[in-house]
C-alpha cells in the first residue's frame, strides 16, 4: 500500500515531487495503516479502545519517549525543509552531505566517505549550517608579500588571477583586502564566489596554486620567517667567537 501510495503520487502530480514529500507521503501511509490495523484487532477481540490505548499510551509514551521524539523531529525537519536531501551542512562536529533523513534519524556522509547516523531531534535542536541553501557561498584564503611589495600594483594582480578559474562567479566581484601586519610579511585576504554545490576544496585549491605561479611570474615574493639576532653585548666569549 504504501509503495501504490507513492507511485500514484509522482503518476498524478503535474510538477516535479521532491524526495522528501515522497518519504513523508510514504511514512504517514505506513503509520496510519499501523494504527487503523491496531484499532480494528482490538475491536475484534471486544477490547475497551479508549480505554486500551489511555493506558498503553503512557506506558508506551514513556518507554518510547526519544524514539517518538526523533520521529516528530523527522517529520518536522521535512516539512519545515531546513536542510534537504543532498544538502553540504555542518552539524557540531560533522560536515558533510545529506544522504538520507529516516523516521528517526537524519545520515550524514562526510568528505572522507564516512555515515555519521545523527538522532533527527538532535538534528532540530542543533545549530544546523547549511553550505547549499543559498546559490553561492565564498571561499577565502590568506596570502603572504614581502613588506617591500607595491599593494597597489599586486592586488589587482591577484584579483587578475582569481578570476582565471571557471568556477569564480563575477556577481560577488572578488576582493583583496590587506588585512594584517604580519610578523615577517603583509597579510593579503582574498575572498571570491563560487556556486553552492561547486567541489569547493578543489576549486579553492586550484585557485591557490594559480596565485602562487602568478606572483612567482610576476617577481612578488612570498618572504619565510624574518628573525632579528641580537648578540649580548656583554659575553666576551660569543664576541670572540663571531669575530
Amino acid at each position: 500500500l504504501k509503495r501504490f501510495v507513492i507511485n500514484k503520487i509522482i503518476s498524478r502530480s503535474k510538477y516535479e515531487v521532491h524526495r522528501e514529500v515522497i518519504l513523508l507521503a510514504g511514512r504517514s501511509v505506513y503509520f496510519g495503516v499501523l494504527i487503523l490495523g491496531t484499532a480494528i484487532s482490538l475491536k475484534i477481540v471486544d477490547i475497551d479502545i479508549i480505554a486500551f490505548l489511555g493506558w498503553i499510551g503512557i506506558g508506551v509514551a514513556l518507554a518510547l519517549r526519544d524514539l517518538l521524539s526523533n520521529i516528530i523531529a523527522g517529520i518536522t525537519i521535512l516539512t519545515q525543509k531546513r536542510f534537504v536531501i543532498g544538502d553540504l551542512i555542518r552539524v557540531e562536529e560533522v560536515f558533510g552531505k545529506v544522504m538520507d533523513i529516516d523516521v528517526r534519524i537524519s545520515v550524514v556522509r562526510a568528505f572522507d566517505g564516512t555515515d555519521h547516523i545523527v538522532p533527527n531531534a538532535k538534528m532540530l535542536n542543533a545549530v544546523v549550517t547549511n553550505v547549499t541553501s543559498n546559490e553561492s557561498r565564498r571561499l577565502e584564503f590568506k596570502v603572504s608579500v614581502h613588506y617591500a611589495t607595491s599593494l597597489e600594483k599586486t592586488i589587482p594582480y591577484v584579483i587578475d588571477s582569481v578570476k582565471k578559474h571557471g568556477s569564480v562567479l563575477s556577481d560577488p566581484a572578488v576582493q583583496v583586502l590587506a588585512s594584517e601586519f604580519g610578523e615577517s610579511s603583509l597579510v593579503l585576504t582574498v575572498r571570491y564566489w563560487i556556486e553552492a554545490h561547486g567541489c569547493f576544496p578543489q576549486i579553492q585549491s586550484d585557485v591557490i596554486q594559480q596565485v602562487k605561479l602568478d606572483l612567482q611570474k610576476a617577481g612578488v615574493v612570498i618572504p619565510f620567517p624574518i628573525r632579528t639576532v641580537s648578540l649580548d653585548p656583554y659575553d666576551k666569549g660569543l664576541k670572540k667567537l663571531v669575530h
